[in-house]
Order: structure tokens, then sequence, then C-alpha cells
């Protein structure tokens, strides 16, 4: 009986834990909510890119902990071991062969190195490494605006195909009742078949459509959710959660805040300092290196004289003719300071273009969203009176159909002038090297 009932314990056990197993694999992957600012951070902070461009950073810096090394004192030690064929000696007559020394040697040496006097070399050699550091973060920082960027427009893609699922919901639903208003306008002799055939054909036009803007917007969330760093199936949800962003009114005041805060002319100003930097390397070459040492000799090996385990010294080395190698160094560094002054400004004038264009895309989505606002108030009474005048029977159902088709077309064109602007705002605040969460008021 015992055993019956721990088996019958054991098997209801099993069942419960396959029952808990079973609805966990069942329960719906957690979705993930985001308004702009959790996107952008989101992209900022995940995309593979963002992250090998602060692993380039790490690398530079890892190039200056070396160059600060090079000026510290340098500690070796070596040990060694030799065994000779025949023992040291020589022939000195008339006392004949004299051995001063033994077959098996050791040796055991401590040495400091230190540099005193380098030509500037060393204090270059960190310099241009630092420069290299703030040159690769000014890039890791441009990346990273160009995910947040990446990001703000899937972002906005997303809610315009919500937008247009709803327009296009609304037209299905209107195309719907005036389908079933021509069936009853048909039963009752009113109409043709040939109305509820037309209203019948622009009902699975607009169902072909609306199954085009969900599509829409399945693709928009899978690209969203790859610009964010994450897998491209991640369930997320975005809510329409965005303040205005603050930007400049005037064209000069945007190139000149782009100027300022772009991260490309910092790198650029980097790479120019560490040319200047490149420059007094090169010119070390041609100076005198001068350098001390201490030296503990543990074990010597016996056929060396006693001269006692410490020594010092001083060592200056000059390079007296080297075929004008350092003065070709010299000239490269140069060349490749006037080839990095003439990139920065191209760069600043390709800046003062973006910035001029992505202004006047702001302004020409403004201009649009007022044109299709006043577009859709007369789509919308030219529907009205088309509606009423094919229920009084005195305007034919293809006007009503073609009323219908402009009211949603005119609704269309503004949802999209409505998030192009959000998306020229978008690239303006980039151009002018501003984050999201900073162009935005607070709500």
């Amino acid at each position: 009986m015992r055993d019956a009932k721990r088996v019958i314990q054991m098997m209801a056990a099993l069942l419960s834990l396959f029952s808990v197993a079973g609805a966990a694999e069942s329960e719906p992957a957690t979705t993930l909510g985001y308004d702009l600012a959790g996107v952008v951070k989101a992209a900022r902070e995940n995309h593979p890119q963002v992250a090998g461009a602060e692993a380039a950073v790490r690398r530079g810096l890892g190039g200056v902990r070396e160059a600060r090394a090079a000026a510290l004192p340098r500690l070796g030690a070596t040990l060694g071991y030799s065994y000779l064929q025949d023992p040291p000696q020589f022939r000195a007559a008339p006392f004949g062969e004299m051995v001063f020394g033994e077959r098996d040697n050791t040796t055991a040496v401590m040495t400091l190195h230190y540099p005193l006097y380098t030509g500037g070399r060393l204090g270059a050699q960190r310099q241009q490494a630092e420069a290299e550091v703030d040159a690769l973060q000014a890039q890791r920082d441009a990346v990273a605006d160009q995910a947040g960027l990446r990001a703000s427009e899937h972002y906005f893609d997303v809610l315009r195909a919500g937008e247009m699922i709803r327009v296009m919901e609304e037209q299905v639903k209107a195309l719907e009742a005036q389908h079933a208003a021509a069936e009853k306008m048909l039963a009752a002799g009113v109409v043709t078949k040939l109305d509820v055939l037309r209203t019948q054909a622009a009902l699975a036009l607009a169902r072909e459509h609306l199954v085009k803007a969900r599509a829409s917007e399945v693709l928009g969330s899978a690209a969203l959710a790859e610009a964010m760093g994450l897998p491209a199936d991640a369930p997320i949800r975005v809510s329409r959660q965005f303040d205005e962003p603050r930007l400049p009114a005037q064209l000069d005041e945007a190139i000149a805040i782009a100027l300022q805060n772009r991260p490309e002319p910092r790198e650029m100003a980097a790479r120019e300092a560490g040319a200047d930097a490149a420059i007094r390397t090169a010119r070390s070459h041609q100076r005198p290196q001068v350098g001390a040492f201490i030296q503990s000799d543990f074990h010597r090996p016996s056929y060396m004289p006693r001269t006692g385990t410490l020594s010092a010294g001083v060592a200056l080395t000059y390079s007296l003719f080297d075929g004008n190698a350092a003065r070709a160094q010299v000239e490269q560094a140069r060349s490749e300071r006037e080839r990095i002054e003439a990139a920065r400004a191209a760069l600043e004038n390709g800046i003062r273009l973006e910035v001029t264009q992505r202004f006047q895309e702001v302004e020409s989505a403004r201009e649009r969203i007022a044109a299709t606002q006043a577009g859709v108030a007369a789509a919308e009474e030219s529907y009205r009176l088309a509606t009423l005048g094919y229920q009084s029977q005195v305007t034919p159902l293809t006007d009503l159909l073609q009323a219908q088709a402009e009211l949603t077309r005119a609704r269309s064109d503004l949802v999209m002038a409505q998030f192009d602007l959000r998306i020229a705002q978008a690239r303006l605040q980039t151009a002018l090297g501003i984050s999201a969460q900073d162009a935005h008021a607070e709500g």
C-alpha cells in the first residue's frame, strides 16, 4: 500500500510539473512598449554599430596607456645558462695553459632602463594617442546619432502605418454602408444591379488597401526592432508619446548650432591635434636620445672579470646620417595635417548644405500639412454633398464613389504630410547634433 501511494504521489507531482511547464511554454512573450525617447535611447545603447564604435574607443584608450607606459622605467630580468666545449683558457709563456673559468656558466641579471631625454618623442606619442581617442569618441557619437535617427524614422513609420490603417478602416466601413444601401435600393427597384457591383468592386479594392496597410505596420515594427538593436521578431508596441522638438527658427542659427554641436567637426579637430603631435614625433627623430640604466648581476659567467654586482650608466645616441629619412617623415606628417585641414573645410561646407536641406524639408512639410488640411475639409464637404445627392437620387453612384476615393486620398495625404514633418524634424535635429532627449521640450 505504501509503495502504491508513493507511486501515485510521484505521478501527481510529475503531472503538475508538466502542466506548469506547458503553461509557461504557451504563455505569450511580453510585449515591450516604447515612446520616442525610449526608442532612441535603446538604439543608441543597443545597436551593434554603436557597440562596435564603443569597442574602438576602448582600443584607443589602450593605446593611450601604452604611450604613457613608454615614459616609465622599464625593469627586466635575464636568466641564462651556457656550456663551453673547453674551459676558458689562454697560453702564457712560460706558464703554459692557464684556465680562468668553467665550462658550465649561469647568468642572472636585472636591468632598469629609464629614458632621460627623447627629443619630445614620448610626449608627442602620448598626445597623438589621446587625440586618437578623442576622434574615436566623436565617431562613436556620430554612429549613435545615426542609430537614433534611424530608430526615430522607423518609429514614425510605424505610427504612420497605424494612422493609415485607421483611414482605410473608415473607408471600408463607409463602402460597406454604401454597398448595403445599394442592395436595399436594388431590392426596392430604385437602382440597377450595376450600382451594387460598383460598390462591391470599390469595397474589395478598399479591403485590399487595408490588408497592405496592416502588412506595412508589421514590417515597420520589424524594421524598428532591428534599428533598436533587438531581434526583428521581437514583440514591441509603440505609443504615440512625443513632444514638439525645440528647433531654431532661422537657418543661420541652425547652421551655427550644427557647427558647434556636431561630432564630425570634433573628430576633425582631434585629427588635426593628432597630426600636430605626429609632426613633433617625426621631428624628435632628428634629435639625440639619452637614457640611463642600472644593472645588477646576481650571477655572471665564470670567465668574466670580477667588477661587483652593480653597474650604472648613461647612454646618448644620435643619428649622424639617415639618408634624410627623418626629414621625409616630417614632410609626410605636415602633408597629412594639410589634408585634414582641407577635409575639415569640406566637412563644414557639407554640414551647411545638409542643415539647409533639412531646414527646408521641415518648412516644406509644414506647408504641405496646411494644404492637405484644406484638401481634407473640401473632400469631406464634397463627400457629404455626394452622399445626400445619391440618397436623393440626383447624384450618380460614380460621383459618390469618386468623392469617397478623393476623401480617402486627402486623408492619406494628410497623414503622410504629418509624419513627413516628424521625420523631417528628426533629421534636422540630427543634422544639428542634438539628441532626441535634448531636442524635445519636457512634457
